[in-house]
């Protein structure tokens, strides 16, 4: 396929072909921020890295337990109470 070449598009040209093609507007415009940060993965990770945040301790083995459960039976399951239990 020698004959292909590569023709860039512009985030707003992509954006507004969405819009035109029925995607909702709100849609088209994360679908470009998530674009701009695979272009970008610095400023995706900047703010993620000025905080460190510290990782848990829950395996993800352990948690699937508990989430199997949760879905399966949320009235048996343990769930922390929210401003909207009350």
């Amino acid at each position: 396929m020698p004959d292909l070449h590569f023709v860039p598009i512009t985030d707003k040209q992509t954006r507004d072909q969405m819009i035109a093609h029925g995607v909702p507007k709100d849609t088209a415009e994360q679908f470009i921020k998530m674009n701009v940060a695979q272009r970008h993965p610095s400023s995706l990770y900047s703010d993620f890295n000025a905080k460190k945040p510290r990782a848990g301790n829950v395996k993800l083995a352990d948690f699937v337990k508990t989430f199997v459960v949760a879905y399966n039976h949320p009235d048996q399951a343990d769930r922390p109470n929210t401003v909207i239990d009350h």
